[in-house]
């Protein structure tokens, strides 16, 4: 229950997990993906220290088992664990909000999952914050980061 509550993504905010304190932007990248994006500023800015979870990922044929290996899976094993109605409707709620469609095919589309690597998100991560773009002519700042130089941010 706490991470269907937790789950910001669809509510336009700017982390896509948050619970308290505790916040976790996720994003997802080819397997042999050597950079990720950051789409704003304020993605990985906060008062608090955070965590960004990067999930390589490979495309699988139609045959591909391995587990809830495409959304539309993972979005039925999410659905049978809750057990509550009202969590269940906010749930739904949030999904439709961030467009996904059970009858859309590109939702059964295989990935098999390589790698999930959560590192810290503190002041010495290397970040683009608002304080950095002192310009408020300036907006939409985009930028990447190289993923193998993360590593000294890497979690256990």
């Amino acid at each position: 229950s706490i991470s269907v509550q937790a789950w910001s993504g669809p509510d336009a905010k700017s982390k896509d997990f948050a619970v308290d304190d505790e916040w976790f932007e996720v994003k997802t990248a080819g397997a042999n993906s050597n950079t990720i994006r950051i789409s704003s500023l304020t993605q990985l800015a906060s008062a608090h220290d955070g965590h960004l979870v990067i999930i390589k990922v490979e495309a699988m044929s139609d045959q591909f088992e391995n587990g809830e290996s495409c959304v539309g899976d993972l979005f039925k094993y999410i659905l049978d664990q809750i057990n509550d109605e009202t969590l269940e409707g906010i749930f739904l709620s949030k999904l439709s909000a961030y467009g996904f469609d059970a009858s859309d095919e590109s939702f059964m589309a295989k990935f098999d999952v390589k790698s999930m690597n959560i590192y810290k998100v503190d002041n010495d991560f290397p970040r683009l914050t608002e304080s950095d773009v002192p310009h408020v002519e300036i907006c939409d700042v985009t930028y990447s980061l190289i993923i193998n130089s993360l590593k000294p941010y890497l979690e256990e």
